[in-house]
């Protein structure tokens, strides 16, 4: 059997959007008294993807906002997640 993913890709389609939407994650978000409050954040993820690229690892997305939901943010490590 051929292995598909292998090949280039000859079609030179470019998508505008790839990846996640209305993902739910709980995020802590930071207070100015410096404590936290909890939220569930309801979640779009998405990157372009370039005719020259064959597809992208979605779930990378969820993998680096898992890490993120487990300590206290605030707009600036918003800022270093995107």
């Amino acid at each position: 059997m051929k292995d598909i993913q292998n090949y280039p890709d000859q079609r030179g389609i470019e998508i505008q959007q790839v990846g996640v939407k209305d993902f739910h994650l709980p995020v802590l978000i930071a207070t100015q008294a410096g404590s936290f409050q909890q939220v569930l954040g309801r979640i779009t993820a998405s990157a372009g993807l370039p005719r020259e690229f064959k597809g992208t690892h979605m779930s990378r997305f969820i993998e680096i906002l898992a890490e993120w939901s487990q300590k206290p943010i605030s707009g600036r490590e918003i800022k270093v997640v995107l």
